[in-house]
């Protein structure tokens, strides 16, 4: 079983929700022998590893392979630089000349909160948009 939460603590409902998650949860894995681990820091981290595989493995595999665009597919990179161009976190920079310029950010930039809304972005295009159907995912 895979487990993987994340929680902004706001107040008493989601101190009960968390508390309720390792409750229900530490035994189990426990006994499977992989002991839940918790993670308590009040800085946002980069994005995670496990949301970048999800997004590659997941949805822009799944974009990719059963998504048609006037008569052809693209590769997972070409959607990728879509989202990443539409989604993605861009902010401005001036050039020596003094020209300012939009920079997209690379993903790898991105903030947990940052890529969570930006995974959810593109995986709600790919419904809606070109009709994906993408795998049930429990957690990730």
């Amino acid at each position: 079983m895979s487990l993987n939460r994340e929680f902004k603590v706001t107040g008493e409902q989601s101190i009960a929700a968390i508390n309720s998650i390792i409750q229900s949860n530490w035994k189990p894995l426990n006994a499977a022998g992989t002991p839940l681990f918790v993670i308590i820091t009040s800085t946002e981290e980069k994005r995670r590893t496990q949301q970048n595989k999800y997004y590659w493995a997941v949805v822009i595999r799944s974009i990719s392979e059963q998504s048609w665009v006037g008569g052809k597919q693209f590769s997972t990179e070409a959607w990728h630089e879509m989202f990443a161009q539409m989604y993605g976190v861009h902010k401005d920079v001036t050039l020596p000349n003094g020209d300012v310029v939009i920079k997209r950010l690379s993903t790898t930039e991105m903030k947990v909160r940052e890529f969570s809304e930006y995974t959810e972005r593109v995986t709600s295009y790919g419904s809606i948009e070109l009709g994906v159907k993408f795998p049930a995912q429990e957690y990730y």
